[in-house]
């Protein structure tokens, strides 16, 4: 008996030297226009992930999301009901920063292959369509706390989210099955570096946050939760960070 199946992806993946040019043009890409408006869905991205990091957390621990929620100035918030623990407290305290550059550096060593990329841009659109099932509510309501004035969370954030995460679906599965392979790779790469880049950046700027003690921030619950000071905890996160990033860039760059 035979099968019939579909035409099978037979190009030959990207060679090692475009792969490594695609992750210096990220970079510059990331240092000419993150702040701008180009690259604003980008931060939106990356903020979500952010968020899922500190959600998922939640659930691992024993815990219950409330709520996740993306703002449209690339703030976030994810409320969370844990058991009396700060040690469960601090791990989800540490999983946004510390989860962003993990998902970085996987998406790197995934998108090696291109016959992964199809896969893995249809397991983020499912990802993130189920998070928003579970955990993103239509309107939220307003609280006052540091951690909401800091994230500038807004009681529409909630269909921002919605909207955005609906978008988000629409792109990756149209890049999945309608994208070339090696384009749909190299979106992958460059997708990945911009995460990479962007947890850097903002563990070295909750460095300079946790030191001067600018603005309430993860870290600072960290601190209140150990007594171990919020820079310490900055450091800490961006050595993980690094780390992680550096294993991601070295299997991509790496001769198989």
């Amino acid at each position: 008996m035979t099968a019939l199946v579909g035409p099978a992806e037979t190009a030959t993946p990207l060679p090692r030297r475009t792969l490594m040019a695609l992750v210096g043009a990220a970079v510059v890409l990331y240092l000419v226009a993150w702040g701008t408006w180009v690259l604003l869905p980008v931060r939106w991205f990356v903020t979500y992930v952010h968020e899922l990091g500190h959600a998922l957390m939640a659930e691992v621990v024993g815990g219950d999301t409330l709520s996740l929620t993306i703002n449209s100035s690339a703030g976030g918030l994810t409320r969370s009901q844990l058991p009396s623990s700060d040690l469960r407290a601090l791990a989800v305290s540490s999983a946004g920063y510390i989860g962003t550059a993990l998902f970085g550096a996987l998406l790197l060593v995934f998108s090696k292959q291109s016959r992964s990329a199809k896969a893995v841009f249809l397991g983020l659109a499912t990802a993130s369509a189920a998070a928003a099932f579970f955990w993103v509510p239509w309107t939220i309501e307003i609280e006052d706390s540091p951690l909401v004035t800091a994230s500038g969370t807004g009681a529409e954030d909630g269909r921002f989210t919605w909207v955005f995460v609906l978008a988000l679906v629409a792109v990756l599965i149209g890049v999945a099955f309608l994208a070339p392979v090696r384009i749909r790779q190299g979106f992958a790469v460059v997708l990945a570096v911009l995460c990479c880049v962007s947890a850097l950046d903002d563990v070295r700027s909750l460095i300079g946050l946790s030191t001067g003690r600018a603005a309430h921030s993860d870290a600072t619950v960290a601190e209140g939760l150990t007594g171990v000071d919020a820079w310490a905890w900055a450091w800490l996160w961006a050595g993980i960070a690094l780390l992680a990033v550096l294993v991601g860039l070295r299997s991509l760059a790496r001769d198989d």
